[in-house]
């Protein structure tokens, strides 16, 4: 079985291609060459724009993940002195419309967040380190730096946890049920309308899971986001490399290999899912799932990697290789982590036919 992956092809770095394709396969819905002219003269308008589309990213949910991209790319051409006064700039104005507006004080957290993301992904690139070391290392940093700063500030603020979200949640709900549009969501029915209001019936159940299932939300949360920026800022390598050279590209990620210890952590938590209730009770059951999950990620992206090869092999390419892609990952996520668990022992991409002109998704 291999260990974090430190020895991929170093080359020089790609050239741009077409929306959706790359060598291996994975659609990232920008354009090297396209993005290359646009950004091409280092103005404060490029700079700007960036910032701009940083934050229309993570004012909706689904496009969050992808907010630190812009502003890495914004590091890599600007360097980090006006990447943080333009985005010191839009932090000011996103609080502003929150009091003027009623804008989700959210969306100001969610960009403060990417800028960190960004930061990170640029002391990455900069110090040449390999990107899987670099998402290892600053990935278990931050999760080890917000947990701390969550312990402490529960701590100091002297409050029990519990009711606190109790009544964030409680209050929620009341809003959401104030709203008109959830009105009419309910008087269509169906049996997931009648789930969604058999739960907010139930506060005190929502929070029992908040609380049973967000360490590992937070673990897997910070892993893929920092693994999503990586990626697109390294698909998107010709953007930035004549100003920042890179000795590893996308490949260097998507060939990853998740590490021997982490053996550890699945045997301990497979061992404390099955059996934790009756060791010690049910609390030692869900420590042994979150474990599970948290493990889980790092086999889901070698999954990923060994089907993304199974395509390449297979010829699949353009945008029907996209919206398979897309669809695996988000119906059969399982199973892909459970094809990167297996790969470590089978090694899959041995049994495929070598093509080299895949698309990377």
């Amino acid at each position: 079985m291999s260990t974090v992956s430190t020895d991929s092809a170093k080359h020089d770095t790609p050239s741009g291609s077409n929306i959706g394709s790359s060598p291996e396969g994975m659609p990232t819905g920008l354009n090297n060459g396209a993005l290359n002219q646009k950004l091409g003269h280092h103005s404060w308008g490029k700079l700007i724009f960036l910032g701009a589309l940083s934050v229309v990213l993570s004012s909706f949910t689904p496009f969050f993940l992808l907010a630190p991209a812009p502003l890495a790319f914004a590091f890599l051409l600007f360097g980090p002195l006006r990447t943080v006064a333009v985005a010191l700039f839009f932090t000011v104005l996103i609080f502003a419309l929150v009091f003027k507006t009623g804008l989700s004080l959210v969306s100001g957290g969610v960009f403060l967040l990417a800028l960190a993301y960004a930061a990170i992904v640029y002391i990455i690139i900069k110090r040449k380190m390999n990107p899987v070391t670099g998402l290892m290392r600053y990935g278990f940093g931050i999760v080890g730096l917000a947990a701390t700063t969550i312990g402490v500030g529960v701590w100091s603020a002297g409050i029990s946890l519990k009711p606190y979200l109790l009544q964030v949640v409680t209050t929620g709900i009341n809003e959401i049920k104030s709203n008109a549009e959830y009105g009419q969501l309910v008087s269509k029915g169906g049996e997931d309308i009648r789930a969604l209001q058999d739960m907010m019936q139930d506060p005190n159940g929502i929070v029992q899971e908040l609380l049973q299932w967000s360490p590992s939300a937070l673990f897997v949360m910070v892993i893929l986001t920092l693994w999503i920026s990586l990626f697109v800022v390294l698909r998107n390598s010709s953007v930035w490399s004549s100003n920042r050279p890179y000795p590893f590209d996308v490949n260097t990620l998507i060939n990853f290999k998740a590490p021997d210890f982490l053996l550890y952590g699945l045997i301990a938590g497979l061992a404390f899912a099955a059996g934790g209730d009756l060791i010690a009770g049910e609390w030692l059951q869900i420590v042994g799932m979150n474990i599970l999950y948290a493990v889980g990620v790092f086999y889901f992206f070698q999954g990923v990697g060994v089907f993304l090869e199974l395509l390449n092999s297979l010829k699949i390419l353009g945008l029907f290789r996209s919206i398979i892609v897309v669809f695996t990952i988000f119906s059969a996520w399982k199973m892909v982590a459970l094809i990167g668990l297996f790969d470590n022992w089978f090694n899959f991409r041995k049994f495929f036919k070598k093509n080299n002109e895949g698309d990377i998704v």
